[in-house]
């Protein structure tokens, strides 16, 4: 019988081994907020945020012919480790088919459109994996700048910049191509700043990036805008406001004249809202 609460477990700082935590899909690691810390003997070490569904215990218990212990982590710390684990390494791996793959290191502007179709192509994958964990962090932005030895991909989060990774510098040529051909620019204009966007589809939801690429003396520099759509924010009582300023804000919403005027750093997601002459 499952036990009815679970242990706590710090899993703050810990260092999983790669091919016990990939024994779990990432897909159902992530879907249910776990993840495989250790395998003692007969057994697999699991943490999650809650006490898992008795359907997704048999699920696993068949999939990995082991017997499981679950014990109970920070959702965020989970979320931290899952990223780190699966999201990075593969990246990692991509990156290392790219460089393996003499083939698609020679591919040339003209034929790697066509290359590119192949979904199966390290290169998409390396991209794919970079937006997907902009995403995850919840990033407003994406930074990919080449340097003199190598390229610095960086994420803003709550309006800080964090250093993501460094992609070799004989590999980003293909990652900057694959990234103008998603957002349907000129892939042969290298001297010139352009702009574009990108429909991007990640699990059921639907995201929309703005690209910018900028010139540089080592090469073109890429941003990516990251505007979310999955409405995750769905009415003013789930932004945190005491109950009377909350009360406040809809009055003033409801006046026929004046101006709300919401201000803060950079990529907060601020808003203007304009209702008539007045400022409030």
């Amino acid at each position: 019988m499952f036990p009815m609460d679970l242990k706590e477990i710090n899993i703050e700082g810990i260092s999983l081994k790669s091919d016990v935590v990939k024994k779990i899909p990432e897909e159902i690691a992530r879907d249910n907020c776990l993840i495989a810390l250790q395998q003692v003997n007969e057994q697999i070490i699991i943490a999650t945020d809650k006490i898992p569904d008795i359907t997704l215990v048999e699920e696993l218990k068949f999939m990995l012919g082991i017997q499981l212990k679950f014990f109970k982590a920070s959702r965020k710390k989970i979320y931290e480790l899952i990223n780190k684990y699966y999201c990075k390494q593969n990246l990692d791996h991509a990156l290392k088919d790219i460089k393996l793959n003499k083939n698609i290191s020679q591919l040339t502007v003209e034929n790697i459109s066509d290359r590119y179709k192949l979904e199966s192509s390290p290169v998409v994958k390396a991209a794919n994996y970079i937006i997907d964990k902009a995403i995850d962090e919840r990033a407003s932005d994406l930074h990919i700048e080449p340097f003199q030895k190598n390229v610095t991909i960086r994420m803003r989060i709550d309006g800080i910049i964090r250093e993501y990774i460094k992609v070799p510098k004989n590999i980003y040529p293909l990652l900057c191509t694959r990234i103008k051909i998603m957002a349907d620019m000129d892939i042969a204009e290298k001297r010139m700043p352009q702009d574009g966007k990108i429909k991007y589809i990640k699990g059921n939801f639907n995201y929309d990036l703005r690209v910018s690429t900028l010139p540089t003396i080592y090469g073109e520099k890429i941003v990516l805008r990251i505007l979310y759509r999955d409405n995750k924010i769905k009415d003013l009582g789930m932004l945190g406001f005491l109950k009377k300023d909350e009360e406040k804000i809809k009055n003033m919403l409801n006046s026929d004249h004046g101006l709300i005027l919401i201000t803060g750093p950079t990529a907060r997601g601020t808003k203007l809202r304009y209702i008539g002459h007045a400022i409030f």
